[in-house]
């Protein structure tokens, strides 16, 4: 099995899955030193890879490392937020530490708990959410950050001139790119003109493996949300597997912009087409 994880690997030396089952099958053979290897590699690749975080964490609390799987177990959680092995771990881990003590171990589960909210309680004190917003937002940070974005940030634009956000979360990247200097950001932008968004544009991501594994994600979320299902576009990703070079787009509101030049406050303002 080894040999084959290697040769899949030599083909696709970014194949995540294939370095964690290498790390895996390293780590059932007690080759632990090169299973770490395997497994960072892995987090290299997708540093949202929360069942590496979480095997990395095994191995180093097998070693006696506990302070660094304490952490590993952490970023698995803040991956998946339900990796209800990670938190039990890690829990579990924490009582191994020199010195620890029931007072310790019992601040260290609030803080990790503290650290599963969508949103810090900070936030959650200064812009006094209503209780039906948090329901309806759950455990969702994305849709706090649209919330905040749109009813705070927005209305804080120069008025009559241009701005543009860059580098939005990973979380919304969609269908564009993930920086290559900062996994938490992506190549995505908005331009505004006062707080109307006019533009939305970003480098799109080639990858068809990670395309998939969005798609897969976005059904995954929906399932649990109990969303509409929409169906695998398998054609596009056929195509995205035959390659296309980089690349980059925007789409561009043109009635948006259409109703600024003209001083209307609203789309049902302007007259585009004539009867």
């Amino acid at each position: 099995a080894i040999s084959c994880y290697q040769k899949a690997i030599g083909i696709q030396p970014d194949y995540a899955d294939a370095h964690y089952n290498l790390g895996n099958a390293l780590h059932r053979l007690n080759k632990h030193q090169e299973a770490i290897i395997s497994y960072e590699k892995v987090i290299q690749i997708n540093s949202d890879y929360a069942a590496a975080h979480y095997n990395l964490g095994n191995v180093l609390s097998g070693l006696g490392e506990f302070k660094k799987a304490i952490s590993c177990y952490q970023k698995a959680i803040n991956s998946k937020k339900d990796h209800a092995l990670a938190y039990n771990n890690m829990l579990f881990t924490l009582l191994y530490l020199e010195d620890a003590d029931p007072k310790y171990c019992l601040s260290k589960a609030q803080e990790f708990r503290s650290s599963l909210k969508p949103i810090s309680d900070d936030l959650l004190t200064k812009y006094q959410f209503d209780k039906n917003l948090e329901i309806q937002f759950a455990n969702d940070k994305n849709h706090y950050l649209d919330f905040l974005l749109a009813t705070e940030i927005c209305k804080k634009f120069n008025k009559n001139e241009l701005t543009v956000i860059t580098n939005y979360p990973a979380s919304q990247a969609a269908l564009a790119k993930i920086c290559a200097d900062d996994k938490k950001t992506s190549e995505r932008f908005e331009v505004f003109h006062n707080d109307i968004e006019i533009a939305n544009g970003y480098v799109e991501l080639t990858d068809a493996k990670e395309i998939y594994e969005r798609f897969q994600k976005d059904q995954d979320y929906r399932k649990k949300n109990k969303l509409k299902i929409r169906p695998l576009d398998k054609e596009f990703i056929d195509s995205m597997m035959r390659g296309i070079p980089s690349c980059s787009g925007v789409a561009v509101g043109f009635d948006r912009i259409h109703m600024i030049a003209e001083g209307k406050k609203s789309l049902d303002e302007l007259s585009v087409f004539s009867v």
